[in-house]
């Protein structure tokens, strides 16, 4: 498995919280952290009640992007991890498809398939953090059960809600999933006969749909930079 960058490295900082980056139309920047009492404690690596930090120092960390076909996942997490590469630090990013592709043969899209495709990239994601290395996971990860078993079971864990409105979404489909989804040649697809649970409470939020992609990633590694510490190679 190739691992981006030099051996960087990363240590969380001694304080965590929860943010949301800016709704172009309702929001300013970046608010103010919500309570981090708000987490539950029982969610390894993530804030907890006791004001608990993102991982653990000499760890990697995790960055779950999750949200709908065509949000901005997959083009966020590739500029996030030559971003991070770039600034000395070890970074791979493990795309849903990509992983399909190469672990998921003769997965469905059942609700199990599905379980079993994310056990598969925490599973990838946790030994790279035990080597130091910051996972970009990007996911649709449509279902609330599936990223709090990732939560779980990887120190460091980021949520990142890349949302965007299905219509966008659509209209950015070059590949006519959505299109073959509403003729009903693709059974279960998410967000049009299959569901997708929004996060209630994510680390972050990025609303595409109002962001060029270069402001997602500028958003997201400014949540970095303020709520972790990235040690840069010298």
């Amino acid at each position: 498995m190739r691992i981006n960058g030099d051996n960087g490295g990363f240590a969380p900082a001694g304080a965590g919280a929860h943010v949301r980056a800016a709704d172009p139309v309702n929001a300013p920047a970046i608010e103010s952290p919500l309570d981090a009492g708000s987490r539950k404690d029982d969610r390894a690596g993530t804030v907890s009640s006791d004001g608990g930090a993102l991982g653990t120092a000499g760890q990697g960390m995790t960055i779950w992007l999750t949200g709908l076909s065509g949000a901005g996942k997959s083009t966020v997490a590739s500029m996030l991890t030559d971003r991070l590469t770039r600034l000395g630090i070890a970074a791979e990013w493990l795309d849903g498809d990509e992983l399909r592709r190469a672990l998921g043969k003769g997965l469905g899209f059942s609700r199990e398939d599905r379980f079993e495709n994310i056990r598969r990239a925490v599973y990838l994601a946790g030994m790279l953090s035990r080597h130091g290395v910051i996972s970009v996971v990007s996911l649709i990860s449509p279902y609330a059960e599936m990223r709090d078993y990732a939560r779980r079971s990887l120190p460091g864990f980021a949520e990142i809600y890349v949302d965007c409105p299905l219509d966008v979404c659509e209209t950015r489909d070059v590949k006519g999933w959505y299109a073959k989804a509403r003729r009903g040649e693709i059974p279960a697809f998410t967000g049009v006969s299959d569901p997708y649970e929004a996060p209630p409470s994510p680390e972050l939020t990025l609303y595409t749909a109002g962001q060029t992609p270069e402001e997602s990633v500028n958003t997201l590694l400014a949540w970095l930079t303020e709520y972790t510490s990235l040690q840069q190679n010298k």
